[in-house]
């Protein structure tokens, strides 16, 4: 088997022939060319084919893999959706059978539980005044808290639940402290004798002008 001669320069533009030496050697036997690229010549602003087809290479490969993801990724999504809605409907029909009640204070004056949330309104309030912060009253704090009572039957305290901070932790802590004093807020009335859960979501709005607060 004859010697393969190879032929290595750096010049894509040079030709073989207009160069001596390269042109020496090609005469000795078989020849194969290649071409050495160095990191500066990546930063040529022409587009060599050797570069166009590394180029295409890695540009084919980043798009079978983004497709790849973009499946995966669809596949999951579809999955998260179909739990959520599972779970949004088991959470529904736990409420259903517990005989859960949700009421924010929009629906307070329609609902036939008003008679018994305005009472629990005022009570709240009334202590939540009678024991304004002091500190609260010496800074000026201003800002509306948004509180779920979770309410038994028998009018206890189940939980209470931070729904939207006013900003300042003496304000939250004085929204959720008028609560615990006012509890408990007596068993529900006739009207609510299919309810063993009342769910009230209600805004405490602190104003320091007043140094009072309502409840909404």
């Amino acid at each position: 088997m004859s010697n393969v001669n190879q032929l290595i320069w750096f010049r894509q533009d040079l030709r073989v022939r207009d160069h001596a030496a390269l042109w020496h050697a090609s005469q000795q036997g078989p020849c194969i060319g290649l071409i050495i690229l160095s990191p500066e010549q990546w930063k040529m602003h022409h587009d060599a084919p050797i570069k166009i087809n590394f180029y295409l290479r890695q540009l084919q490969q980043l798009k079978k893999e983004l497709e790849q993801l973009q499946s995966q990724f669809q596949a999951k999504a579809a999955m998260v959706a179909s739990l959520e809605a599972q779970y949004l409907q088991r959470q529904q029909d736990f409420s259903r059978q517990q005989k859960i009640k949700t009421v924010d204070g929009i629906q307070a004056k329609k609902d036939a539980s008003a008679i018994y949330l305005d009472k629990f309104r005022e009570k709240v309030e009334l202590y939540g005044n009678r024991y304004y912060p002091e500190e609260a009253k010496q800074q000026q704090l201003r800002g509306e808290v948004r509180l779920m009572v979770i309410l038994n039957a028998q009018g206890g305290i189940r939980a209470i639940r931070l729904l939207e901070s006013s900003g300042h932790s003496i304000l939250d802590e004085a929204a959720k402290s008028s609560v615990r004093r006012g509890a408990p807020f007596g068993h529900f009335d006739a009207n609510m004798k299919d309810i063993s859960e009342l769910r009230i979501v209600r805004t405490w709005r602190f104003d320091p002008a007043e140094a009072e607060f309502e409840v909404h």
